[in-house]
This record gives C-alpha cells, structure tokens and sequence, in this order.
C-alpha cells in the first residue's frame, strides 16, 4: 500500500493531520461505545457542564477561567477522563478535556514549595501570565489547560492538598512511575514554555498521517462499507488482483488496529508516545 500521505482523505480527516497524540486519543474515546452510551443517558446538569465548557472555551480570557467539577466526572474516570467532554465534540473544535493525570503522561504537577518539590528560581504561581487559562475542577484536584497563541497546550494537575497559591512560589512533582522519562520530558518542556529554557515549536506528530487513516477506514466501515469500497474511496489506485493484494492486507489490518484503538488502545496515545513540540 502506498504511503498514508498519499491517501485520498475526505476533508473532515485531513483536518485530523494537525492533532497531537492527545487529540488523536479523543478522537478514539469520542467513538466508543461505553462512553457514547454514558452520555446517551446523561442528565441535564452534565450537558449544562458540557455546554458552560465549549462556551468558556470559545472566549478570550484574560483571567483564569474557573468550571466546576463535572457531574459525569467519577463516571468516566475509568475510561481515562475526570472531566469529560460530550462525543460529538471533534478535537479540532479544541475541547477542554481533563484527563485522569495518571493516564496522560504530559501533564506536569504543580504544588506549593515542599521539601521533594523546591521553588522553582524566582518563578510565582501566575498561571494567566502563561497563556489562556482553563481551571477544570475534579476529584482529588483541579486541571489547569493553559493555551497560547501558536504553542501547544499545557496541561497541569495541581492536587487538592498541595496546590500553590496563586502569586506565591511553587514546585513541581514528578510522578514515579513507568512513565518516568515521559513525565521528566513534559516537565522539561514546561519549564521552557514559562521562559526557563529554549522556545518551544511544533513539531508534526509522525504516526498522525496513519491514525487519521484508521479513523476515516473506522467511520466508513461503521457506514456499512465494505473494505473493497473504502479501499476504492481512499487508494490512488485499485490494485489488479484486488483479494491476494498487500493492499488489502495492509487495509484490514489497520481496520482491526482502529477497533482496537477505540476500544481502548487510545489510552497509549497518553503515555508519551509520538510528540507535537520540540525545543528550538
């Protein structure tokens, strides 16, 4: 099969290419099926939630935007998210989303100056400084999404019991787990991002190219398309002996990598893999 780059995407996916692993990741969620069946039955203060979040998002805040704890929070934390976001949200809307910190590997906590966790230089907790800031209220702590013109989100977990006071110094805290390196990376490029180290600049995630793929195969086949079909939509060009074809192959096999994902694959898109900034 040729490269992914060569595909003939519809639109609605090329759009997809400029998403990070993090948005690739909602993509997936937003398509399975416990949680499409979690907010198939959501009452009405979760889709006020939900509603208050798009619109909060939408605004130029000058000040920390400060949204409740969302009613289907402990619902879906299993699934990863402890501030969810209704599936018929795409991640190219750019979605406040809170995922569980243990789950998304390039969040970086953020607590009041202690012992393990030391000031950081003269550096004061001013998280409107920094860019457009999203308090997500949660269970055990609150996320700060801070967002800023031409830069990736910043994504911090500040704890309930150690969240640093605003204007005051503060630390970060490393989490000791298996995504160790993961976590040291993120809090690397933090530090750049607030000024203490090299600017930061996208970089493209490679694998996007094959995820927006498996999404547009997963939605066609979801029409009711057969492989042959979608293989007629998004190849170039038809191969002659269309059953025996790598083609083929290479088609049904990112079908079945694509049910995976949404089942719950999207978890590793969290964990560090791929990127979407580099320092300069």
């Amino acid at each position: 099969m040729p490269g992914y780059h060569t595909l003939r995407l519809p639109d609605g996916y090329r759009a997809l290419l400029k998403l990070s692993p993090v948005g690739f990741a909602w993509e997936w969620l937003r398509r399975n099926p416990e949680y499409r069946a979690l907010w198939a039955t959501a009452p009405a203060d979760a889709m006020r939630a939900s509603a208050q979040a798009r619109a909060s998002a939408r605004r130029n805040a000058s000040v920390t935007t400060t949204l409740c704890r969302h009613p289907l929070g402990r619902n879906s934390a299993h699934l990863g998210l402890s501030f969810p976001v209704p599936p018929e949200v795409p991640a190219t809307d750019l979605p406040l989303i809170g995922w569980v910190p243990e789950r998304r590997t390039d969040t970086v906590t953020v607590v009041r100056p202690v012992i393990w966790a030391r000031s950081l230089g003269a550096l004061r907790f001013e998280p409107a400084r920094w860019g457009r800031a999203y308090r997500l209220e949660a269970e055990g702590g609150a996320h700060l999404l801070i967002r800023r013109h031409g830069a990736p989100e910043l994504a911090l977990w500040l704890p309930a019991d150690l969240e640093p006071i605003e204007g005051e110094p503060f630390g970060l805290y490393v989490h000791p787990d298996q995504h160790h390196a993961a976590r040291v990376a993120a809090v690397a490029r933090f530090r750049c991002a607030i000024g203490m180290g090299s600017p930061l600049r996208f970089a493209s995630y490679r694998d996007a190219p094959r995820q927006a793929a498996m999404l547009a195969i997963h939605d066609a086949a979801a029409d009711g398309m057969t492989l042959r079909d979608i293989a007629a939509a998004l190849l170039p060009l038809m191969p002659d002996d269309w059953r025996t074809s790598s083609e083929r192959s290479d088609l049904r096999r990112l079908q079945e990598t694509g049910h995976w994902m949404r089942t719950g694959g999207y978890l590793s898109l969290l964990s560090g893999r791929g990127t979407s900034i580099r320092a300069q």
